[in-house]
C-alpha cells in the first residue's frame, strides 16, 4: 500500500497524461494494422461462404468456434488464432498466407 499511496509524487497528472498519449500514438500503427488483417479476413470469408454456397452456421460448426466468435470475424471484430486462420483457408479450399505491404500503400 506505501508505493500506491505515493504514485502521486512519483509523476504528475500532467506526466501521465502524456505518457498515455505517447502510448497511443505508439500503438496506433499497431491497431490500424490488425483492423485491417480482421477486415480483410472478413472480406474473404464473407465472400467465400457465398461462392461455395455455405451457411455462417454450417462454417462455424465445421470450424468448432462459437456463434459469437463467428460473428465478430464474419464483421471485422475477430481475433482468430493463427489455427482458425489456417482452418478457414482449408475449409474454404484456400491456403492463407500473410502477404507484407509497405504501410504508404496498404491504405
Amino acid at each position: 500500500m506505501g508505493v500506491l499511496k505515493d504514485i502521486d509524487s512519483l509523476m504528475t497528472q500532467d506526466e501521465i497524461t502524456q505518457n498515455e498519449k505517447e502510448y497511443l500514438d505508439e500503438t496506433a500503427h499497431l491497431r490500424a494494422a490488425r483492423e485491417a488483417i480482421a477486415k480483410s479476413l472478413a472480406e474473404y470469408v464473407t465472400a467465400a461462404m457465398k461462392a461455395k454456397g455455405i451457411s455462417q452456421n454450417e462454417l462455424r460448426r465445421e470450424l468448432n468456434i462459437s456463434s459469437a466468435t463467428m460473428t465478430e470475424i464474419v464483421n471485422g471484430r475477430g481475433n482468430p488464432t493463427i489455427e482458425t486462420i489456417a482452418k478457414f483457408g482449408l475449409i474454404l479450399g484456400k491456403i492463407p498466407r500473410l502477404v507484407w505491404d509497405d504501410p504508404e500503400k496498404a491504405g
